[in-house]
C-alpha cells in the first residue's frame, strides 16, 4: 500500500453547468459557515482545501467537492502553487478552529503577496460602477389602455365601412343536378374529320409491337479467295 500523501486545492473555478451562486452556497452547508467567509475562496489564487491525506480520503473529498460544482484538483502532498503563502503556526487554542475558518486565512494571506487575482468562472469582472448605465427613455403611454380579454379592440368610429351593393337575381333560378347548362343551339358544332386506317391492322396478342424487321446480312465477297491445291 502506497504511503503518498495528497492534498486538495481549489483555484476558484466551478464546473461547468453549475451557478457560482448555488455553488458557494453549497460550499457553505459542506464547511458549515456562512456565505461571506466562501466568497474569499474565489479570489482566483491556489487555495488548500484538505492537507497530507492518503489517497482514498484525498479522492473521498474531491468526489464530494466536485458534486457541490467545485472543480477541485488532488494533488501529491507539497507541490501546491507558490501563490499559496506558506502556513503560519498558530497557537494551541487555534488549532480547533474550522476548516473554514483557516481556508479564509490561507485566501487572505495568498491575496497579500500578488496583486493579480483570477476571477473565478460564471463572475462578472465589471463592478458596479463599471458597468455602462442606460439612458431612461420616456415613453408616452397616455394614448394606450388596456381592454378585457373580449369583444372588439377597434371602436366603431376606427372600422372600415363597405358600400352594401344591391343585386337583382330575379332572373336567375337555380338547375336542377345533371341538367345541360348549355341549349342544343348554343353548342357549336364540331368539323368531321376523315382519318385514313387502310394501312393499319391489329396485331396478335403478345406480339412486340416495337419489333423491327431485320435485314438479312449482305453475302460475303470470296472473289479474292482461291482453294489450294
Amino acid at each position: 500500500m502506497s504511503d503518498q500523501l495528497f492534498d486538495i486545492v481549489f483555484r476558484g473555478d466551478i464546473i461547468p453547468g453549475h451557478q457560482i451562486d448555488d455553488v458557494k452556497q453549497r460550499l457553505a452547508k459542506l464547511f458549515k459557515t456562512d456565505k461571506s467567509r466562501i466568497d474569499g475562496l474565489f479570489c482566483g489564487a491556489v487555495v488548500q482545501l484538505k492537507r497530507n491525506v492518503d489517497s482514498a480520503t484525498a479522492s473521498k473529498y474531491k468526489a464530494v467537492l466536485i458534486k457541490a460544482g467545485a472543480q477541485v484538483e488532488r494533488v501529491p502532498a507539497g507541490s501546491r502553487s507558490q501563490r499559496v503563502a506558506p502556513p503560519t503556526r498558530r497557537p494551541a487554542q487555534n488549532r480547533g478552529k474550522h476548516l473554514a475558518e483557516r481556508l479564509a486565512e490561507q485566501v487572505q494571506q495568498s491575496e497579500a503577496g500578488s496583486a493579480w487575482t483570477l476571477s473565478p468562472v460564471g463572475e462578472s469582472l465589471l463592478s458596479d460602477n463599471e458597468r455602462a448605465q442606460p439612458e431612461a427613455v420616456a415613453i408616452d403611454t397616455s394614448r394606450l389602455s388596456i381592454r378585457p380579454l373580449q369583444g372588439d379592440l377597434l371602436d366603431e368610429d376606427e372600422k372600415r365601412r363597405f358600400v352594401e351593393l344591391e343585386l337583382d337575381f330575379s332572373g336567375y333560378e337555380v338547375a336542377a343536378v345533371g341538367t345541360n347548362l348549355v341549349n342544343d343551339d348554343e353548342v357549336l358544332p364540331l368539323p368531321e374529320v376523315e382519318i385514313d386506317v387502310s394501312d393499319l391492322k391489329l396485331a396478335p396478342v403478345g406480339s412486340d409491337l416495337g419489333e423491327k424487321k431485320r435485314q438479312p446480312p449482305p453475302p460475303p465477297d470470296t472473289s479474292s479467295l482461291s482453294i489450294a491445291e
